[in-house]
């Protein structure tokens, strides 16, 4: 009886003795743990031309003009233009856009540029702001098509060579605008 009694004791005290488990990790609350928001498809246009007297469209920098400061190439969320007026044709680009749309000023979207980058072109994904001015407008940066120092010109050269391979790639499909026949 006593071995017992004095079993008993020593077991208790050894579970008296045992280190208490660590309280439980306190959830973070920085911004690196949020959870991320889905990215969702969405179409960009851009309003292109047409080689002369054809219905192909031309890749050129005369469809693919980059500029303003800071220099940029414009997109837009639909193929509504101020004035009303419409292009030859329009490229409409698939691109993932973080959230739903429709994306409100300052959103971003990924373009999924080559990332070969043909002609000199920087390699893609290239990125595309909301800027919303006018309305519906996207930008994406000069120094997400070319590189560093290039001239305006030579950027749309780029521009037309990444949206055509894109076209290749079936991420790009050529729509009629006022041209009812337009081609790639």
């Amino acid at each position: 009886m006593r071995n017992r009694i004095l079993t008993l004791t020593l077991l208790a005290l050894v579970a008296c003795s045992q280190t208490p488990a660590s309280p439980p990790a306190a959830k973070s609350t920085s911004l690196a743990a949020a959870p991320r928001v889905a990215a969702s498809p969405f179409y960009l246009y851009r309003p292109v031309r047409v080689l002369g007297g054809t219905n192909v469209v031309d890749w050129s920098r005369i469809s693919f003009a980059v500029g303003g400061n800071p220099a940029t190439l414009g997109l837009f969320s639909d193929t509504t233009m101020d004035g009303g007026a419409q292009p030859p044709c329009w490229l409409r680009i698939q691109v993932m856009i973080q959230g739903n749309p429709p994306p409100v000023a300052g959103a971003s979207a990924t373009v999924p540029a080559p990332d070969s980058g043909p002609a000199g072109a920087n390699p893609g994904p290239w990125t595309a702001i909301f800027d919303n001015n006018p309305a519906g407008h996207w930008s994406i940066a000069k120094d997400q098509i070319a590189p560093a120092g290039t001239p305006n010109d030579i950027a749309g050269f780029m521009a037309g060579a990444a949206f055509k391979q894109m076209l290749s790639n079936g991420d790009v499909v050529v729509l009629n605008g006022a041209n009812l026949r337009c081609t790639a």
